[in-house]
């Protein structure tokens, strides 16, 4: 059993896309510092990618911390719906809401299908309005609470093939910093995290070269400083790696 703090002890972090990548490490470190964690994600089972809802929750229960581990799909928003009906059941509370999930469905304009474009928004952005959406309603009945959505640092740059994911994380954004603003009365912190190339089971799949690749941990890290800040001291912020640091020095 791993040595655990009890700075989160007694909070509720859902983590969505926490099977494997940096939504698994987000996960992990938060169940470091003694929070219950809801493992939500697609897979169940053992797919072309290593990790399952199931392996993340086994770790972290390994740890000495509280796993509850959903199947969701965050395209159906009955599939959301259902997710915090069984937190609220369960938990009552959600302290810190992590929309880490999103997927790159590559393909260029001319080429893609309009199915593909709705699913890369549906994936990317929508399930990000829907799961802000049900938090918010625990943390204003609880007095507040933090969002931390996953972004990307492409979603102001160009790269050809992915102008759908481009849109998607860039609209995240933008989106965090409406939902900071439109918050702040009710105690709730929203900020995005804005990931470079990471090291995470999809991006090495999907290249042979990994020099400059981002530790998904340092990520993590950066979620957990995000969760200790207030409305007054940080909100409303799309934070890329050089950002963090600091802030860090600062806020610790």
């Amino acid at each position: 059993m791993a040595d655990i703090s009890d700075e989160f002890k007694g909070k509720v972090v859902v983590v969505t896309g926490a099977s494997r990548g940096i939504g698994k490490s987000i996960a992990l470190a938060f169940a470091r510092k003694g929070a219950t964690i809801v493992v939500a994600a697609r897979s169940e089972t053992q797919g072309k990618h290593e990790g399952t809802i199931h392996q993340t929750a086994d770790e972290i229960r390994a740890m000495g911390a509280e796993a509850f581990p959903l199947k969701v799909d965050v395209t159906s928003e009955d599939d959301i719906a259902e997710m915090f009906r069984k937190v609220d059941e369960k938990y009552g509370r959600i302290d810190v809401m992590v929309n880490n999930v999103g997927t790159v469905l590559p393909g260029t304009i001319a080429e893609l299908p309009t199915r593909k474009w709705h699913l890369s928004l549906a994936i990317n952005l929508n399930s990000v309005f829907l799961c802000s959406k049900e938090a918010i309603g625990f943390m204003k009945r609880q007095g507040g609470g933090t969002i931390i959505n996953l972004s990307s640092a492409v979603g102001r740059s160009i790269i050809l093939g992915t102008v759908q994911y481009m849109t998607a994380k860039a609209a995240v954004s933008r989106f965090t910093e409406a939902l900071a603003a439109e918050v702040r009365g009710d105690n709730i912190t929203v900020n995005a995290l804005a990931p470079e190339r990471t090291a995470t089971p999809g991006q090495m799949l999907a290249e042979s070269e990994t020099e400059g690749l981002q530790d998904p941990e340092m990520w993590a890290d950066y979620a957990v400083f995000l969760a200790r800040q207030s409305v007054d001291t940080l909100t409303g912020r799309v934070l890329e790696a050089n950002d963090v640091p600091p802030l860090l020095a600062k806020l610790g």
